[in-house]
């Protein structure tokens, strides 16, 4: 996890937000699982090629978003792959369609969380999903809880994580 704020850091934080919560995993029903329900999601480590962060960076055909967890194969997840549109997808209080990342990622986390899921990523180019006025007006947020920044320290990441460690 470091390594990947660091490399946030070093490369711009624009370029950060460019990838920040474009996935999700859901469960049958197409509602996200989230670390609260899942505590081994803590677990899973989700890494990008280094030159995503590049400001004009286009995925290439062998470019994947890489997934790691204990017990698991390597996942990857081609980024620039064909997808099929996933419906009924619900995130908190939002509701949509998102790109299904397809059968072998549905697959992979199934069998790692022992119930029927699968991986989806934001469809940018037909979903929106603002922020609450009230609160950031004029925002949009794509699979975050409320807002498009999510400030937390380190110590408060390792408190996290080690929290829900104790529930696996």
């Amino acid at each position: 996890m470091l390594d990947y704020l660091q490399r946030l850091y070093r490369n711009g934080a624009e370029l950060w937000f460019r990838w920040d919560r474009q996935w999700v995993v859901v469960n049958a029903k197409g509602r996200a699982l989230t670390q609260r329900v899942e505590p081994r999601m803590a677990l899973m480590e989700v890494e990008l090629p280094p030159a995503a962060f590049d400001e004009d960076w286009q995925p290439a055909p062998h470019s994947c978003l890489v997934i790691r967890a204990p017990g698991m194969d390597t996942l990857k997840v081609p980024l620039a792959a064909e997808h099929t549109t996933l419906d009924d997808v619900s995130v908190w209080e939002w509701s949509g369609s998102a790109y299904d990342e397809g059968a072998e990622a549905a697959e992979w986390l199934s069998a790692y969380f022992g119930k029927p899921s699968r991986l989806v990523r934001f469809k940018e180019e037909s979903e929106i999903r603002p922020t609450n006025p009230k609160y950031a007006q004029g925002y949009k947020i794509t699979f975050t809880d409320c807002f498009p920044f999510l400030i937390a320290s380190q110590v408060q990441f390792i408190a996290h994580r080690s929290d829900c460690l104790a529930y696996v």
